[in-house]
C-alpha cells in the first residue's frame, strides 16, 4: 500500500496520511477502512502529507468530496506537501465545494500542521 498510516501525536488526536507516489484509490480506501478501526468514533484531526511526486489518480475532486463528505463533522483535514499540484488541487476543492471545505486547510510543514492542530483543540476548549 503506498499510504502509510499513522497516529502522529501520543494521544492519539491526530491521524497522519503519508501519500507516496503512485498511491491509487484502493490505497485510499483501505486506508480509509483503517482509520475507522483507529479512531472508534473519537475526534481526530488528520494530517494528508504528500511525498513530492504523490499525484492523486483521476477523479480526485469527486473522490475527495465523497471522502470529506463521511468525516465526522469535527475531523479537521491539513494538507501537506504534494507541490503546487496539490496546492491548486486543494484550493479548486475549497472554491467547488464551500460547504464541506470549512475543516479543510494548507500547511506548508507538518510541524505547521501539528500547530494548527492544536491551536483548533485550543479553541474548542
Amino acid at each position: 500500500m503506498n499510504i502509510a498510516i499513522s497516529w502522529d501525536d501520543e494521544a492519539h488526536t491526530i491521524i497522519r496520511f503519508d501519500y507516496h507516489q503512485g498511491w491509487t484509490w484502493d490505497d485510499f480506501s483501505e486506508a480509509a477502512r483503517i482509520v475507522n478501526e483507529m479512531v472508534g468514533g473519537r475526534p481526530y484531526h488528520l494530517i494528508a502529507n504528500f511525498d513530492p511526486g504523490a499525484f492523486p489518480p483521476m477523479g480526485a475532486l469527486g473522490r475527495f468530496k465523497t471522502a470529506q463528505e463521511s468525516l465526522p463533522e469535527q475531523t479537521v483535514v491539513i494538507v501537506v506537501g504534494g507541490g503546487l499540484f496539490i496546492n491548486t488541487l486543494v484550493t479548486a476543492f475549497s472554491r467547488v465545494y464551500r460547504a464541506i471545505s470549512k475543516n479543510l486547510m494548507v500547511a506548508g510543514s507538518l510541524e505547521e500542521a501539528r500547530a494548527k492542530s492544536a491551536d483548533l483543540r485550543r479553541q474548542s476548549l
